[in-house]
């Protein structure tokens, strides 16, 4: 199921979604864990709670997402974050993870990503090249024949490209 099913349409605004997060947050980073994202919609008449996670060092696994799902559904029912029954998924960010904080992008300078803007740079709102980061909050997208540079506050949405190799 795609994460982009999971858009909130105004059930649970972003401030009871910084709630969850900032609840959930101190408990990965003491499990040595980042939250990537976390998706908000409805499922079945229910919240859809959908956490994408990853080790600070490593992949997450099955049996990490198992555990996880266990003390993320006991801080959101202990807090009392999501009114009535939701619906809780774990999932690594895969491959062609998002970018969102600021470390994301010192983390992947040099790797490809896959960028959409809010307000076109040069007369691109979306391109596809490496990217490079400075400390100003400024990103640079270079495909290889073009390069355009902009602040993240006019970042739409950044994710990896994976490269397969053949």
């Amino acid at each position: 199921m795609s994460g982009r099913s999971f858009l909130m349409k105004g059930r649970i605004m972003s401030k009871e979604t910084e709630k969850i997060e900032t609840a959930v947050d101190a408990m990965l980073h003491n499990e040595g864990m980042e939250l990537v994202d976390l998706k908000v919609g409805r499922h079945n008449n229910k919240t859809s709670l959908m956490f994408f996670v990853e080790r600070l060092e490593g992949h997450i696994t099955l049996d990490d997402c198992e555990a996880l799902s266990d003390k993320i559904s006991a801080i959101i029912d202990m807090e009392n974050l999501v009114p009535g029954a939701y619906v809780l998924e774990i999932s690594s960010p895969g491959v062609d993870r998002l970018l969102k904080k600021p470390e994301h992008f010192r983390k992947f300078a040099g790797s490809k990503v896959r960028v959409f803007l809010k307000t076109p740079v040069d007369g691109f709102a979306f391109m596809i090249g490496v990217m490079s980061y400075d400390e100003s909050g400024t990103l640079t997208v270079n495909d290889g024949k073009r390069q355009i540079s902009f602040k993240l506050d006019n970042l739409k949405e950044a994710r990896l490209e994976p490269e397969l190799a053949i």
